[in-house]
């Protein structure tokens, strides 16, 4: 018999035996042990792993049936519980609770239609109609507008922009400045007919349709009609700091004010009662008080810096109250719009702040209502007597340019431009614009109410684009008061 070497024989921890090296059955049997066992080992412990996850998530499942069951339990309670409820409640049924809901809705509407009546009362806005309950939360037009007339000129440029648009106090005049360095002068009369008809546009160009103009000698940001003076007199602001007026008989500049160190003036305002008294606006930070009587330039009677102490900020806006001869607003860069008293100019009275940008206008609309516009895209409604918002305008588009503000105070209109191509007009009682109109091409940067009539109204608008579009508005017959 051939003796083995147990030399050759395979180690435990090789995984591959050779049965040729196995020469004995002793040494086979010992080497097919030693490879079996960690296999069986490792299928005893993979079952035992599977055993285990699988009695978790029968127990999972359990559980989560267990909690379904007390779902559905708590559901069945709740269920009957508001039943009971119901019961001793008398509720009505479900399909008459609609009916119920609509009552208390227009309850609670007409409730906010009266107040807002008497918030108008208060700020002496022109009185509305009550709207028809079904559009009682909606703007309502009680106007039909008209294009009339269309100004404009061959060539029509940027430097044609009419930056500004004013009548005359007996509403005749029309006058607009702006880029071109000119003060056009238009009678009313000419461009609109009292008995114009209500479906055709006359197309003019400003050379026909001007009565006259004035070179300026430097670009224009405001002009005012000096009160008193017959509509003789016309004041201007331009781009170089100076204020200028003249005389339109002769054509020719009477009186000159340079005193805000060559810093735009962007606003130009007289008061209404009483001596004339003037007031400019300008980007040198100050609103300053000037009695236009002296030869001197225009003694300075008083000069104000709006907004916080030793931070200067543009004054866009100033206007004297028409109600009253001692108020003026003032608008300003710094998102704020001020009222001072004339008798005392050592500080606001009134502090008008919740624009997001900087306020371009203030107007007075009644006797404790102020108007405001921003280049945040809004308007704002203010309480003069405690500077709270009434209302908030939407829906003009105002991001960077100055666009105009106009009020109608007989009528209750507020009109604007809009950097979209379009003239907007507002109804003071609606914070949605009421009537747009779009122009051609290039923003509108100027509009202006003629301040006359009560079931007709004029309205011109001056584009970027040097056009100039005047609408005739009539009341409709449904809107007449009572």
């Amino acid at each position: 018999m051939q003796s083995f070497d147990w030399s050759k024989a395979p180690q435990p921890s090789d995984h591959i035996i050779s049965a040729r090296a196995c020469t004995s059955i002793a040494s086979y049997v010992w080497a097919m042990n030693s490879l079996l066992q960690p296999q069986k080992s490792q299928e005893i412990t993979r079952n035992e792993e599977e055993e285990a996850a699988a009695a978790a998530a029968a127990a999972e499942e359990e559980e989560e049936e267990e909690e379904e069951e007390d779902q559905r339990k708590e559901n069945q309670e709740n269920i009957e519980r508001r039943g009971g409820q119901d019961q001793e409640l008398a509720i009505a049924p479900q399909l008459e609770l609609p009916q119920e809901e609509e009552e208390d809705q227009r309850k609670e509407k007409q409730e906010n239609i009266e107040r807002r009546e008497g918030q108008d009362q208060e700020l002496n806005v022109a009185p509305r109609l009550d709207p028809p309950q079904e559009e009682e939360e909606r703007a309502r037009c009680e106007w039909d507008f008209h294009l009339s007339t269309v100004v404009s000129t061959a060539a029509a440029s940027s430097s044609d922009t009419l930056g500004v648009i004013e009548f005359d106090s007996p509403g005749a005049l029309i006058a607009t400045g702006g880029i071109a360095r000119k003060i056009r002068i238009y009678s009313l009369n000419s461009l609109v007919s009292q008995e114009s008809d209500q479906t055709t546009t006359a197309f003019s160009d400003h050379s026909s349709a001007c009565s006259y103009y004035i070179c300026t000698p430097a670009k224009l940001s405001s002009l005012r009609w000096r009160p008193g003076s017959g509509s003789r007199v016309i004041g201007s602001g331009d781009y170089d700091g100076v204020i200028t007026e003249y005389d339109l008989e002769r054509r020719v500049p009477v009186f000159e004010r340079d005193e805000h160190g060559g810093r735009r003036v962007w606003s130009v305002d007289y008061s209404s009662s009483g001596p004339a008294v003037g007031a400019s606006g300008s980007d040198d930070g100050t609103m300053q008080l000037w009695d236009p009587r002296c030869s001197d330039s225009g003694r300075c009677l008083s000069t104000v810096r709006p907004g916080e102490v030793g931070r200067s900020t543009a004054v866009c806006s100033v206007e004297f109250s028409p109600f009253d001869s001692t108020t003026v607003a003032v608008g300003c860069a710094d998102r704020r719009a001020y009222t001072y008293d004339l008798r005392n100019m050592s500080g606001p009275v009134r502090i008008f702040d919740g624009h997001a940008k900087a306020v371009t206008y203030a107007k007075f609309l009644g006797a404790q209502a102020l108007v405001s516009a921003s280049i945040d895209s809004c308007l704002k409604l203010w309480n003069v007597a405690d500077a709270c918002v009434v209302r908030t305008y939407r829906g003009h588009v105002n991001a960077r340019n100055f666009v105009g503000l106009s009020v109608w105070r007989d009528g209750g209109l507020i009109a604007c431009g809009s950097e979209s191509d379009q003239v907007f007009v507002y109804d003071a009682m609606w914070g949605e614009p009421i009537w747009a109109h779009r122009f051609e091409r290039g923003f509108v940067s100027s509009v202006c109410w003629r301040q006359a009539g009560s079931d007709r109204c004029t309205l011109v608008a001056g584009g970027s684009d040097g056009v100039l579009q005047l609408f005739v508005g009539t009341r409709k017959a449904s809107s007449s008061r009572g």
